[in-house]
């Protein structure tokens, strides 16, 4: 298992490959796939802190070609800070990684690592030497969620530590919320409804979709409380024209259809995504019309009939789905952030012409950092006099001057923002 953790860990570390493509080959059992899933996540989640303990404890660092044994020493720490395994076992498990990587003479280095940090660990984990090691996040997104939070970013980065809980969407076509919790408590599974989405479940503990009810035969999808509630804001009616200009893995066009019968238009520009799209509506019983394309290139897909309603579920920083994709704080980096500024404000000015007059536009994303959110609204409000802001109405979150802003330490769902634009007739 640990072997197969570490195959995936290289991945990410080395080859920045997203830890949301990690596959667990057929042969495990399913405690075996949830402990090596938990690995991987609590590896990443606590990066920064193990990285730093590891770097300090060697005296001095690997080869590149040799740059597996120091995930090897992450792997180890891990298990011996964040996981109940025993000590000696927690050793030798690293020790024998070695020698699978046929790599015997790194032996004694990892169980010397290992065996010091064992000896002083109330130390170590009591030492904050920088803001990346105490609070787990790389420096540059510390620095900015100071200046956007000045009261409360060290809760939001304790909060993005901790791992999410399960929500799930009923599908309203074939259930009613009510009725498939009691077929979850026939089950044996203890869950309870949402606050804020009319559709949402949350379970108490977290389980592989494969023993959900019904989850096969579309009667329900995993989708956060916080993702659901475009469904409400986007105030759809029967018959209406709408696009998902940004639809892909394809949970809100799914979440639109089931609560509302629309003409809906569902783009991506990645093949693949398209196909996950394509999957969903499938299993749920559904249909869209699914373009891949880039929705910043209009003429190359759109036909000339504006929409009702537009759903802006725009490319971002993910920053405010860290808790369920911890590899954010380590893949993401501060220019990407900037060049995904520029991505919004284009998919904003492109598509804006597309809406009909009277018409609505829901631009979304799963961050927390301004510059993205209310920033990025406020200049195209500035740019567009046309452009008319709805205040949304919430028990939730936190209202900014253009829109809602979900936190995950104070919403308990994921860190979303979300704004209202209706064009003026």
């Amino acid at each position: 298992m640990r072997q197969y953790a570490l195959k995936q860990l290289t991945k990410v570390i080395i080859y920045k490959q997203p830890l949301s493509h990690l596959t667990i080959a057929t042969g495990y059992s399913s405690r075996e796939r949830a402990f090596i899933q938990s690995l991987c996540y609590q590896v990443m989640r606590y990066y920064f802190q193990l990285s730093h303990i590891a770097n300090q404890l060697l005296k001095k660092p690997f080869k590149p070609k040799d740059r597996e044994l120091f995930i090897v020493i992450l792997i180890g720490l891990c298990e011996l800070i964040h996981f109940r395994t025993d000590d000696h076992a927690a050793v030798n498990e690293a020790v024998q990684l070695c020698q699978q990587l046929k790599k015997p003479w790194a032996n004694g280095v990892v169980n010397a690592v290992l065996r010091n940090f064992i000896r002083a660990k109330p130390d170590w984990l009591a030492q904050h030497n920088n803001q990346e090691q105490q609070f787990n996040h790389p420096a540059w997104m510390i620095e900015i969620l100071k200046t956007d939070y000045p009261d409360d970013w060290q809760d939001l980065l304790h909060a993005n530590d901790q791992q999410a809980p399960l929500t799930l969407r009923v599908n309203a076509r074939y259930h009613h919320r009510d009725d498939y919790l009691a077929v979850l408590k026939q089950a044996g599974l203890e869950a309870e409804a949402c606050q804020h989405s009319r559709d949402g479940i949350r379970l108490a503990s977290a389980i592989s979709v494969d023993f959900l009810p019904g989850f096969a035969t579309g009667l329900c999808s995993v989708q956060d409380e916080a993702g659901q509630l475009c469904c409400q804001y986007l105030e759809l009616a029967t018959g209406m024209r709408v696009l998902d200009a940004c639809a892909a893995p394809g949970g809100k066009t799914c979440h639109l259809l089931e609560c509302h019968d629309i003409d809906c238009v569902a783009l991506d520009k990645h093949a693949t995504r398209v196909d996950k799209i394509t999957d969903n509506l499938t299993r749920l019983g559904l249909s869209a019309q699914t373009l891949c394309a880039d929705a910043n290139v209009v003429d190359s897909w759109w036909d000339g009939q504006q929409f009702d309603r537009i759903l802006l579920d725009a490319p971002c920083s993910a920053t405010g789905i860290i808790r369920r994709q911890p590899d954010v704080k380590y893949l993401r980096t501060f220019s990407e952030v900037n060049d995904l500024v520029q991505q919004q404000q284009q998919l904003l000015e492109n598509l804006w012409p597309l809406l009909k007059p009277d018409g609505k536009l829901l631009y979304s994303t799963c961050s927390i950092l301004q510059k993205e959110n209310s920033q990025q609204c406020s200049a195209f409000l500035t740019r567009h006099h046309d452009a008319n802001p709805i205040q949304l109405k919430a028990t939730w979150g936190s209202k900014t001057n253009y829109g809602l802003q979900s936190l995950p330490h104070i919403s308990g769902m994921d860190g979303f923002y979300y704004m209202l634009f209706e064009k003026k007739l």
